[in-house]
């Protein structure tokens, strides 16, 4: 179940993502930023605009506009010509207060693989993060910018071959908070950082994440002002891998599970909380439970790997067949289990990845792989994609503007999130009427509601509220097919658990 080793094995913003790595947050203080100074500590903060004033968009009663006027924003659904789905940023017909405009610093995070070319993986990636990045930022300004404001982005490196992750992500927010005033940070980062998101918070900065490591509820309750834009917490993601399967019959009371976890706090909060009492409830009988350390850097990825090299023995030795675990962990554990000639069935979701393990693990365990999907992207590779959503046409249409083509798995990957987040905040900016104040934002995503349609969840289908600030709201079952040698969905949508 691990969403936290994959970054460690697996380096591509998609298969590093793929496996949806949670990084670990034992440096969890919340790293000081100098340039918040002016800016209410906690959730609070007023908008830092490109380096002006703080505050020079929080108008009194700003967030009371944001969240009632974000009915507006209602109209950003799937095909409705609105202003999210097919990007118009118009002012509501109702709105009241007045539109505040001027240029909007924003905040991306370019994820660097330097250590991707050690593991022999193919990370399916045709274009950097960064040209994603300025090239829809680019094209959106031609197109007016977000709620009439032209963006302005900062981009800050990270790199999954350092040492030291949290040094990575706190170096970032330092260039966002303090060598520049950015109003929000927009799509992937490779895993969960106490170093990234403390610092954020405290800054009253929004952080609207495409990645795969949202954390747990208390995750979202720590940061308030952090928005999952296409991946489920770990509470639902844990409960979906096993009740998809005994809904779908593949797992049973009389199936011997292996469980392959991690020791991060946020994952370990989650299946004590939501996993375990599932477990119980549904009589899953669980034979076996191997534990991975919580890494917090590339020096890490040897113990790691002989972790999950230790698991497989032991699974194979106490008769399981059933395994659940997520992203490279799988790829290293069915690595493990082919050179045994032992072939148990796997249970995944969208952190894993079909598109991505697919050209990374054995056929013939492959052919034992069976996924619970949300984000088409990385569930099957481009061949057997569903109909692109309004959101997509939009994203890719963009981007052809620029002369950006996708063509491998990781490309849709970092464009679909990256485009997620800027139309997500470009929904947030119209019912706020352009106001970036970071409580407002997120107020306005809350009031979306089901209306949003989605560039990265399956059919465009979301679902915010004042308690819920992760995104996917259905999910699709996928499996291998031999004949195309790739994983292709195997039954209809369902909603989420």
């Amino acid at each position: 179940m691990s969403r936290r080793v994959c970054v460690l094995l697996v380096v591509g913003s998609l298969l590093l993502a793929a496996c949806g790595s949670t990084v670990q947050q034992r440096n969890g203080a919340p790293v000081a930023s100098g340039g918040a100074g002016n800016v209410a500590s906690g959730a609070g903060g007023d908008e830092l605009n490109g380096g002006s004033a703080a505050g020079a968009d929080a108008a009194p009663g700003s967030s009371t506009n944001a969240a009632s006027g974000a009915a507006s924003a209602s109209s950003a659904s799937r095909g409705t010509g609105s202003s999210a789905a097919n990007g118009s940023s118009s002012k509501s017909s109702s709105a009241t207060a007045a539109q505040t405009t001027g240029p909007l610093e924003v905040g991306f995070l370019n994820t660097k693989t330097g250590n991707a070319s050690a593991f022999g993986l193919n990370t399916g990636e045709t274009y950097a993060p960064r040209e994603v990045f300025e090239a829809l930022v680019k094209a959106m300004n031609a197109k007016g910018g977000i709620a009439g404001r032209q963006l302005v982005p900062v981009i800050s490196d990270t790199d999954t071959a350092s040492a030291s992750w949290d040094t990575d992500f706190a170096a970032a927010c330092q260039n966002f908070t303090q060598d520049h005033h950015v109003a929000a940070v927009l799509g992937y980062a490779f895993g969960l950082f106490a170093s990234l998101e403390g610092c954020l918070a405290k800054a009253g900065i929004p952080h609207l994440d495409g990645g795969y490591a949202v954390g747990d509820i208390t995750t979202f309750e720590q940061y308030p002002l952090f928005v999952g834009t296409s991946h489920l917490t770990d509470d639902r993601r844990y409960v979906l891998q096993l009740k998809g399967a005994v809904d779908h019959g593949l797992l049973t009371k009389a199936n011997k599970v292996g469980l392959l976890l991690d020791d991060c706090p946020e994952e370990v909060r989650a299946d004590k909380r939501s996993t375990q009492p599932y477990i119980r409830s549904a009589g899953i009988n669980v034979v076996a439970t191997a534990m991975m350390s919580c890494t917090a850097g590339a020096t890490d990825i040897g113990a790691v790997a002989n972790q999950i090299q230790g698991a497989v023995l032991a699974f194979r030795s106490k008769g399981v067949d059933t395994v659940v675990a997520e992203g490279v962990p799988v790829v290293v554990f069915s690595a493990g289990a082919e050179s045994q000639s032992w072939h148990p069935r796997y249970l995944l979701t969208s952190t894993s990845g079909g598109a991505a393990i697919e050209a990374n693990v054995p056929a013939d365990q492959a052919a034992n792989m069976y996924g619970f999907g949300w984000f088409p992207p990385a569930d099957v590779d481009s061949a057997n994609q569903p109909p692109l959503t309004p959101g997509q046409q939009r994203c890719l249409a963009l981007l052809k503007t620029q002369g950006l083509a996708p063509s491998q798995y990781n490309d849709f990957v970092s464009m679909y999130t990256s485009c997620e987040a800027l139309f997500l905040y470009e929904a947030a900016l119209t019912a706020t009427h352009g106001n970036a104040n970071g409580r407002g934002v997120v107020a306005a995503i809350a009031a979306l509601g089901t209306s949003y349609g989605s560039v990265s969840t399956l059919d465009g289908r979301t679902g915010f509220s004042a308690s819920r600030r992760d995104a996917p709201a259905e999910y699709r079952p996928w499996a291998w097919v031999a004949s195309c040698s790739c994983f292709r969905y195997s039954g209809p949508a369902a909603p989420l658990p």
